[in-house]
């Protein structure tokens, strides 16, 4: 049975390493910041430097698939993490500390690929939304470990090297999974998945991969803006302490968790195109209440996002049976490139309408995709498929 389910645990396992390492920068980014003297604006070149270079390396993510296999490229990609964690780890200076980052945002981006596409081919159709969920509630569940980690090393080795520790603890559970990523002989399947005659849409595939890529990075958009920007909104509209602020964004975590763990024992029959609408309508509505009726909802929204990733990944390995990994590729990639673009544009709005309306562009990011949804089928009109 173990056999069996190897390469889904081998992916569930390498997104936890994945979300810890994304999800420690935030926790040592202060101490990085005091220790190589840098302003905050130099210092978030670190996170903006890995955004690029993971929308790049996931674009060339089908290329290297196809030369070497996922396993393998899986493989690699943990391995220049874990070298990414070390050189960041061991750097004396600001600039090899960013070519750490380079290394680390090549393996976001084709780790972010491979490990929902062996999901995808590796998982009984009617599981597959289940295991989807159950493998982004791993990202979910290292985002609270992360901050957990950090505390531990600073009670081990003290402040003052915590974030040197934090990324050398990372690399070594990064090879250390490496090795152990031997121990599976067999291949993954070819990244295609069997769907129904009806599903066949007439439209050039790249139009649809990207109107769907578009979708998706919305929802990340909006999901990361919340995360991000939580505390900053608590402390200036709210007069909270950066502790409450804190909190609150780690309740937003907890619920991300929790509505993926759910998703993973039980999924509403409903279509899932529905689904989908059903929560970026509850996702909008909470953020709505969060920013001008009660905090509280601010922090409720990550329960009420939670499954749209997991789903949208089942949505696309349902659209795009033969060419999965193309579709995969550009969706992680460009999810990636409209990180960097949120980052800059809010932050921009932050400075010229102040930090209230700046998050207004999180109801944004949910009104497109939902009304993208709607108008999917009108727009790509489904056709018999061809026997």
């Amino acid at each position: 049975m173990l056999k069996k389910y190897s390469l889904l645990i081998l992916a569930y396992v390498s997104l936890l390493l994945l979300g810890l390492t994304d999800n420690i920068r935030g926790p040592v980014f202060p101490q990085v910041l005091q220790y190589f003297s840098v302003s905050d604006t130099v210092g978030a070149l670190s996170f903006a430097v890995a955004s690029t270079f993971a929308f790049l390396s996931g674009l060339s993510c089908d290329f290297w698939i196809h030369r070497w296999g996922s396993v393998r490229t899986l493989r690699v990609a943990m391995g220049i993490m874990g070298l990414s964690q070390l050189v960041m780890g061991l750097a004396e200076s600001y600039l090899i500390f960013l070519f750490g980052a380079v290394l680390l945002g090549c393996s976001f981006g084709l780790m972010g690929v491979i490990q929902n596409s062996l999901v995808v081919t590796e998982s009984p159709a009617h599981l597959r939304n289940r295991l989807l969920s159950v493998l982004h509630s791993m990202y979910a569940g290292a985002s609270l470990l992360a901050p957990l980690l950090v505390n531990a090393v600073i009670s081990i080795n003290g402040a003052k090297s915590a974030w040197r520790w934090s990324f050398l603890v990372v690399a070594a559970f990064s090879f250390l999974l490496v090795i152990l990523s031997f121990l599976e002989k067999r291949k993954s399947h070819d990244a295609q998945v069997h769907v129904a005659p009806q599903d066949v849409l007439q439209a050039p595939d790249f139009a649809r991969r990207l109107y769907v890529a578009v979708m998706l990075s919305c929802y990340v958009g909006a999901e990361i803006l919340v995360s991000s920007r939580m505390t900053l909104f608590m402390t200036r509209e709210y007069s909270m302490t950066v502790s409450e602020g804190n909190q609150l964004t780690a309740f937003f975590f907890l619920g991300l968790l929790l509505g993926r763990v759910a998703f993973s024992f039980w999924i509403p029959s409903w279509k899932l195109k529905n689904l989908l609408l059903s929560i970026l309508s509850l996702s909008l509505a909470s953020l709505m209440f969060g920013l001008y009726v009660h905090p509280y909802g601010l922090a409720l929204t990550g329960l009420m996002m939670s499954p749209f990733y997991p789903l949208m990944m089942s949505f696309i390995g349902s659209e795009f049976p033969r060419t999965l990994n193309k579709a995969l590729a550009l969706a992680v990639a460009f999810s990636s490139l409209f990180v960097v673009i949120m980052h800059t544009s809010v932050g921009w709005l932050t400075e010229q309408y102040g930090i209230r309306h700046a998050l207004l562009a999180g109801p944004a990011f949910c009104l497109l995709p939902w009304g993208m949804l709607i108008l999917y089928e009108k727009i790509f009109r489904r056709v018999p498929a061809p026997v």
